[in-house]
């Protein structure tokens, strides 16, 4: 089973539009949850009302993306985490079961960085500002993607919880850069 792990903070109209995106996907068996990180809208209120579905958790505090990520990754009862910020829109109905056929395939990959667009259509697979790393470092590692971004991503639950999870003194940025080093290291 597949666990969608939703941050959110205050992005009622976007993890709503989400949310429809993730419930019209086909072909995979999959829970949803979303971990509100103590949004001043009414967002959970909206969600709980349109999505009951959903499996809501709601931060005590404010407490930012990487504590967000860990509490649905811990809350998660599928064996493939994936990830999605509040703000992404999922088109494609068969991503779900396409990430479950990927795994399923190639039981030795870790993790699926997905590729991101642009409203324009352009790809945003490598930021200008990324500092690459020399490839001979995990030479023994495959790549299909030269960026991992929390945005949108695939993991096995296991990987992450060997890992350490997402490093939570990092507030916000990077703590998904720090991760995959630690996921690369292993």
């Amino acid at each position: 089973m597949i666990s969608v792990v939703i941050p959110s903070y205050n992005r009622r109209d976007c993890v709503l539009a989400l949310l429809a995106d993730v419930y019209a996907q086909e072909g995979a068996d999959f829970e949803v949850i979303v971990v509100d990180d103590r949004s001043p809208d009414d967002s959970v209120e909206a969600i709980r009302r349109e999505f009951p579905q959903v499996t809501l958790l709601v931060n005590e505090k404010n407490g930012g993306p990487a504590v967000t990520r860990n509490r649905g990754i811990r809350a998660a009862k599928g064996n493939i985490i994936v990830g999605l910020d509040s703000d992404v829109t999922v088109p494609d109905r068969h991503v779900l079961a396409n990430v479950a056929k990927r795994f399923k395939a190639h039981p030795t990959v870790t993790g699926l960085a997905f590729r991101l667009y642009k409203p324009d259509g352009k790809s945003e697979d490598t930021p200008r500002w990324w500092h690459p790393v020399p490839i001979d470092q995990y030479a023994d590692k495959s790549f299909l993607t030269s960026y991992f971004s929390g945005t949108a991503y695939a993991f096995r639950r296991e990987e992450l919880i060997q890992a350490g999870m997402y490093p939570e003194i990092l507030y916000m940025h990077y703590e998904e850069v720090e991760l995959a080093f630690r996921i690369l290291d292993k």
